[in-house]
């Protein structure tokens, strides 16, 4: 007797609502997943205009409540094992705990997304040097530590596929913003593009940017509109946040409704990529649980958006710190001098032109 094969997506197999057309089932799961309406209309194939008739259609709402609920059930249910795990822990004890994820770090038939995670347990339950007596060198450790790259011992035990993917696509913030993720454009449909989400451009200024921002403590940008400064300045930082453990990030602009635009410039990076990235640099909680004013990341590392002011990083004490659009903020000589005291790594001003402390600042007339 033919055993009846499983639809590989749950939520489909649990669905009692009829079918709707393809456009609509795209909407419906999109708004599930967190999207708002209109961005839901855009990954469906639909222009913006169109998301509150879609809403409508018969059939919509009854799905996305559908949809939604299952979401919850299995969220709980994966809440209810996590939680029973942790009330066996007690009886284990800590090298038990780092024994068993050893295991799960070099056994080929577990999924490469499970045996990063074993790994990045491993590291916060471990002082780093401690890291040694489970076959890491003293070079590997410090690496590590100063990039977030993994040794390349741990990638030859996972599919070298994977792991060459996972190296090549995150070795440099132009390859990944270019080839591996996507930004968003507003005006895509006005501009004739198939789609709002798109790589960014391949510009050779853009490598450049790129490359100055890594070799210097201190970059001053002036621009013009329609670059995309703001977008490479993100991902640059999004990407570290991603790759290096405990790595903190300030974006900071006139108001705070533009700063929280920026996390959402971080937001839409990492939900663009590739599943496998999103496995092996995976975030705190998933992205429509995460506050709108930062994305924080499993490795202890944070994008945090704050307004201007030159009291608002005080009390912060990052590793990166970008101000965005320095030109139109009152007190941006301030920020700047509260960076240098408070950001350890990189510092970040950009702005379109205009009259003020940072056009004077940029010239060498004022530096106070």
């Amino acid at each position: 007797m033919r055993k009846r094969r499983k639809h590989p997506d749950k939520r489909k197999r649990k669905r009692k609502t009829p079918p709707l057309k393809p456009h609509l089932e795209k909407f419906c799961r999109a708004v599930a997943d967190g999207y708002s309406n209109v961005e839901a209309a855009e990954r469906a194939g639909r222009s913006r205009g169109s998301a509150s008739y879609m809403w409508r259609q018969p059939g919509v709402q009854e799905c996305v409540r559908e949809l939604r609920q299952i979401l919850s059930e299995e969220g709980q249910s994966r809440s209810n094992q996590k939680n029973q795990r942790s009330a066996r822990v007690e009886t284990i004890g800590e090298e038990e705990v780092i024994q068993h994820l050893a295991e799960i770090i070099r056994d080929k038939k577990e999924r490469t997304s499970d045996r990063i995670r074993a790994i990045d347990i491993a590291m916060k339950s471990k002082p780093w040097r401690q890291l040694e007596a489970y076959g890491w060198s003293a070079a590997e450790i410090e690496k590590l530590h100063r990039t977030g790259a993994l040794p390349d011992h741990f990638l030859r035990t996972i599919n070298p596929l994977d792991s060459e993917f996972i190296r090549g696509a995150t070795d440099n913030t132009f390859v990944w913003m270019t080839e591996h993720t996507k930004t968003k454009n507003e005006h895509w449909k006005e501009e004739g593009r198939p789609t709002c989400y798109e790589p960014l451009p391949n510009h050779p200024y853009l490598q450049d940017l790129f490359e100055a921002i890594e070799a210097e403590h201190v970059v001053w940008i002036e621009k013009s509109r329609d670059l995309m400064i703001s977008w490479a300045c993100v991902g640059y930082f999004t990407l570290n946040a991603m790759r290096v453990p405990g790595r903190g990030v300030i974006f900071q602009t006139q108001k705070q409704e533009k700063a929280i635009e920026l996390i959402e410039y971080a937001k839409c990076l990492y939900r663009e990529q590739d599943d496998r990235l999103k496995a092996a640099f995976p975030l705190a909680k998933p992205l429509n649980l995460q506050a709108a004013n930062r994305l924080d990341f499993a490795n202890d590392s944070y994008l945090v958006c704050i307004p201007g002011g030159a009291n608002q990083i005080r009390s912060y004490h990052p590793w990166g710190y970008l101000n965005d659009e320095s030109s139109f903020q009152a007190d941006a000589g301030e920020c700047y001098n509260e960076a240098l005291s408070a950001v350890a790594g990189k510092i970040v001003f950009n702005s379109s032109a205009g009259v003020g402390w940072y056009a004077d600042a940029r010239k060498d007339i004022n530096r106070n």
